[in-house]
């Protein structure tokens, strides 16, 4: 789960910390997540919609969409584009390639676009 999107869990659910190493340096994601384990019930948020996504094989999403998933699935962190060039010429970024039978939860937002939209607004206004 990531850490953000964590709210609550049963007493039954054990949680701790998960390192997710140097591959979400350059994501602009958390490097640690958390860990669920146990029965029971696990409450997390989202920007925008929650949605699962069941993988039986590869998918593929950006980074900032991912709210949990299951430790069933192996995932790396590559470039959106095929290039350097093309992903930061083109606005793409990076994504989570998933591969593995397992159970992704997405939000359809990311909080990061959603922040950068808003700072134009949010400047102060020079006198």
């Amino acid at each position: 789960v990531q850490s953000g999107s964590f709210v609550a869990h049963e007493d039954s659910v054990d949680m701790s910390i998960s390192w997710q190493g140097m591959k979400n340096l350059f994501s602009k994601e958390s490097f640690i997540w958390l860990k669920m384990s146990g029965r029971g019930i696990v409450i997390i948020n989202a920007f925008g919609a929650l949605y699962p996504v069941d993988v039986d094989g590869e998918y593929i999403v950006d980074t900032g969409n991912i709210a949990a998933f299951e430790d069933t699935l192996e995932y790396k962190i590559t470039r959106a584009g095929k290039s350097l060039i093309s992903s930061f010429l083109g606005g793409e970024g990076l994504v989570s390639r998933f591969s593995g039978k397992g159970r992704i939860w997405c939000q359809t937002h990311a909080d990061r676009v959603f922040g950068k939209s808003l700072t134009p607004y949010l400047r102060p206004k020079s006198k």
